[in-house]
């Protein structure tokens, strides 16, 4: 298992939210697990989501095929890319 983080500047964080519950249910069925929406308390335009996936693998079939989609819906608000991060625990 990998602990992902994906953290992006946006003018409209209630839209990114609305948009990763829009794709929740694809993303568990594609093995994400326990997939959650932050905002940064020191910057309340900063987004990170978090979660848990098997392996890279499934993590980029999913990107890639939701991927373009969102960053098309979302690229009227976006402020910076998006600064993903894989994590394994040790």
């Amino acid at each position: 298992m990998i602990f992902v983080t994906d953290s992006i500047t946006v003018s409209d964080p209630s839209r990114v939210k609305q948009l990763i519950d829009g794709v929740r249910a694809e993303a568990e069925a594609a093995g994400a697990k326990d997939l959650k929406v932050f905002r940064s308390a020191n910057n309340p335009n900063k987004v990170l989501t978090t979660a848990w996936w098997p392996d890279h693998d499934a993590l980029h079939s999913f990107e890639e095929k939701v991927g373009p989609t969102f960053n098309e819906q979302i690229s009227d608000v976006k402020q910076s890319e998006w600064d993903e991060d894989a994590w394994e625990e040790i």
